[in-house]
Parts: structure tokens; C-alpha cells; sequence
């Protein structure tokens, strides 16, 4: 039987950087709620609401994005975004093609890379974006829609790949007022 071995001075490194992330959240505005696991080295805007959530080093996230029960491994988040339950951002890949699929066993280089996520984004559960995308401003991505290709600015992405269901808005016009409300929220925030 295999006995694990946990090393006492790695589990307090881990605590005390675990405390780091969330004094500097706290101190930003940030509001954490239920157990959401961040690194210090993630930055954010203002009135951003993080929800027993993991975020991983390196991630930016804009004002006001509400993100609730998600993983974020990579990736850069616009402002006013809304990230449902389940949902994975910017995972590491494993190429397929390669001699073997251990990543211990390969020297990758540092892959593609992260996600780029717009403003006003609404993102349904269990959802993944992986790396290399770009979703415009105002998008929607359906429940476990898998976004394997960029998603243009106010339309409605779902599937698995995901693909253009229907624009957000039924005209120009419609959309036209829109883009110009939410150019004046943001410009007020």
C-alpha cells in the first residue's frame, strides 16, 4: 500500500499564499464568498464577486464580473461578465499527436495562448472556452456549449463545438442601441 506523504512546510506555503490572494482581494474591493481558492498574482477590477471559484495565477478580471463556482486557468476577463457554475477557462491541452500525452515526458514550450474574454460576456454552466479564443463583447455562451473556435461580438454560441445559434439582437438598430448603452455604463464605471 502506498502511504502518501504530505510535507508539512508545502502545506503552510500553500495556506500562507492562499491568506496573500485573499488579503489583496479584500483590500481591492473584492467580494469572496464560500471558499474561492486564488493565487496573489491574480488581478482584478473593482466590485468583482468571486464564489467558491479556483483562479489560477496570472488571470485578469474586469469590474463588476460576477463568477460563481468556476474554474479559471488562464485567461483574461472583461468587465461586467457573468461566469455560471462549472465553467472551465483557458485549461492546459494535451496534443494527441505527439509520440506520447504525458506532459512529463514532453518539453511543449509555453502552448498557445490564454483566452481573451470581452466585456458584457454571459458564460451558461459547465461551459469550457479553451485557449487561443477570442469571445466579443456581449456574447452568450450556452450551458455546456465547448468553444473550440472565436465567437464574434452580441451573437449566441452553443454546442459541442460550439457554433452561432442566433445574433443577441433581431436588428442592426437593435444592436446599434445596445453597443451604445453599454459603452456609456462602461464609461461611467
Amino acid at each position: 500500500m502506498t502511504r502518501l506523504l504530505l510535507n508539512p512546510l508545502g502545506i503552510l506555503r500553500l495556506k500562507i499564499w492562499r491568506f496573500l490572494g485573499f488579503i489583496k482581494a479584500s483590500y481591492s474591493g473584492v467580494w469572496i464568498v464560500e471558499g474561492a481558492k486564488f493565487s496573489p498574482k491574480v488581478s482584478w477590477g473593482k466590485k468583482v464577486i468571486i464564489r467558491n471559484s479556483e483562479i489560477a495565477s496570472g488571470v485578469s478580471i474586469g469590474d463588476g464580473t460576477y463568477i460563481s463556482s468556476a474554474n479559471i486557468a488562464s485567461g483574461r476577463i472583461g468587465r461586467y461578465c457573468s461566469i455560471a457554475t462549472g465553467v472551465l477557462i483557458g485549461p492546459s491541452e494535451h496534443d494527441y499527436r505527439l509520440p506520447v500525452t504525458s506532459p512529463h515526458l514532453l518539453d511543449q514550450g509555453p502552448g498557445k495562448e490564454p483566452p481573451v474574454i470581452g466585456d458584457d460576456v454571459w458564460i451558461g454552466a459547465n461551459a469550457v472556452v479553451f485557449r487561443g479564443i477570442a469571445v466579443g463583447t456581449g456574447a452568450v455562451i450556452a450551458t455546456g456549449a465547448v468553444v473550440t473556435r472565436n465567437v464574434p461580438p452580441y451573437v449566441i454560441v452553443g454546442g459541442v463545438p460550439a457554433k452561432v445559434i442566433k445574433d443577441r439582437f433581431g436588428s442592426e438598430e437593435e444592436r446599434a442601441k445596445a453597443e451604445a448603452f453599454l459603452m456609456e455604463k462602461l464609461a461611467r464605471s
